[in-house]
């Protein structure tokens, strides 16, 4: 049987889920706190990102799928959209367990942050303002 193992999995997946994480917990806190999100949100979804690349790039290397510096620099121009598609390519039908568990935990940690910013920044945790545009 071919289960999933999360403890098979090589030590540079965990650092990359720890700072994603890391990462989404403070851009749910920065949503929150207005007079701090300009330029923030957008360095802390930059980072993210690129760390979605980085992890592709050594995990191809762990995987003895080296990819060419060509490719190199297009997954990080479309992160967003590679580390999916690598994930499912590289590990098949696991792969989509593996981005259900990660956008799970990834919508638990940004809805904490989120939560804890708004606690800190206005004292009244479920009262969330999220703009001019939204009522």
């Amino acid at each position: 049987m071919n289960a999933i193992r999360p403890w098979s999995l090589g030590m540079h997946t965990w650092l990359f889920l720890a700072y994603a994480y890391g990462l989404t917990f403070l851009i749910g806190y920065l949503v929150a706190a207005p007079n701090q999100r300009n330029g923030m949100i957008l360095l802390c979804q930059c980072l993210l990102y690129a760390s979605g690349a980085t992890w592709v790039i050594s995990d191809a290397r762990r995987r003895g799928r080296p990819f060419t510096t060509a490719v190199g620099f297009w997954l990080f121009v479309t992160a967003l959209v590679s580390t999916p598609i690598y994930t499912l390519w590289s590990r098949g039908w696991k792969g989509l367990a593996y981005l259900g568990l990660f956008l799970v935990g990834w919508y638990f940690v940004a809805f904490a942050g989120l939560n804890l910013g708004n606690y800190v920044m206005s004292q009244q945790p479920w009262d969330i303002d999220l703009g001019p545009f939204v009522e």
